[in-house]
């Protein structure tokens, strides 16, 4: 004794051409193998629609990975800028402060003699304690 194990479309369509042979109703078959086949052209389209927006969005991908790096290089080259601007302006104004000390000592020797010789006793006093 063998025993076939049908799933439940293999016995539909074994089932459904049994009754159309009956019947006589072998166009109907027919039309029913088309819809098939067209749905599948339909799944094919569908696929190849995927494909291409797929394709599409790595390629948008790979753009954005490339706009990403050229903010970041644009980023990087302001804040250089600025940190070189910050830079030259801290350097001016040492510059200057050092020119006006100069000055002032040369406008005013004894006065400056005096001054620092009053700091060196504060700051020996501060650090001896």
């Amino acid at each position: 004794m063998t025993y076939l194990t049908l799933n439940e479309r293999t016995l539909r369509c074994v089932t459904t051409c049994i009754a159309y042979r009956d019947v006589g109703l072998s166009s109907t078959h027919n039309t029913e193998r088309q819809h098939n086949m067209a749905s599948e052209e339909t799944l094919k389209h569908e696929i190849e629609t995927l494909k291409a927006d797929l394709s599409a969005l790595r390629l948008d991908f790979k753009g954005l990975g490339k706009d990403m790096a050229s903010a970041a290089r644009a980023g990087a080259s302001a804040a250089k800028d600025h940190v070189r601007s910050a830079v030259d302006n801290a350097k001016e104004q040492g510059e200057d402060a050092a020119k006006k000390v100069k000055e002032s000592i040369e406008e005013r020797p004894l006065t400056s003699v005096a001054i620092a010789f009053g700091a060196g006793i504060l700051l020996g006093v501060m650090l001896k304690k």
